[in-house]
């Protein structure tokens, strides 16, 4: 029987899981594990790997990329810290943020900004290059409104740009770009 069943698995596909991504990887051994523990209720152990995916899917995005730019000799806005960049300006920043702008990570993104500010103490413009903002929901309105507030009140500016339609509507809409 253990012949049999070890012709099942495969453990390059397991090694593939993981060489695309650890949670990929963790999750497809915990299924296996989940399976072999549950076992003959195999339907528990593919949950047990469904729940397992669920949860890391939702905290990656809780805590997306967010990038501080730099000009390079090109003009063109990349990654500062990964080329060794300056920052635009001492009144200027610029940040890029690659993900959906929903509940789970308004907090990360309100914090991002809010870190800048109080490091730059001679800022007047926070660029918020939003090309990676695919969506953003009501909770993320609403922290933008208390960041621009705040902002506003040490004259400092919020600017978005590159923003995509589907984004730039929902500002539009919730009076938020005046």
């Amino acid at each position: 029987i253990v012949l049999a069943v070890a012709n099942l698995i495969d453990f390059s596909s397991l090694r593939r899981a993981w060489q695309a991504g650890r949670d990929d990887g963790i999750a497809a051994a915990l299924t296996f594990v989940a399976t072999l523990a549950f076992a003959p209720n195999i339907q528990n152990g593919i949950l047990t790997g469904i729940i397992f995916s669920l949860g890391a899917f939702i905290y990656r995005r809780m805590l997306p990329r967010i990038v501080l730019l730099g000009r390079n000799v090109d003009g063109v806005l990349v990654d500062a810290a990964h080329n060794r960049l300056p920052v635009l300006h001492e009144k200027i920043a610029a940040l890029r943020f690659d993900a959906t702008l929903f509940f789970a990570n308004a907090s990360f993104f309100e914090d991002a900004i809010l870190k800048i500010e109080r490091e730059n103490p001679k800022l007047k413009c926070i660029v918020v290059v939003a090309s990676g903002i695919n969506q953003i929901d009501a909770s993320a309105v609403e922290m933008l409104r208390r960041v621009v507030r705040r902002l506003h009140e040490c004259g400092i500016t919020l600017a978005l740009s590159s923003t995509k339609r589907q984004v730039l509507d929902v500002v539009k809409r919730t009076g938020l770009a005046t």
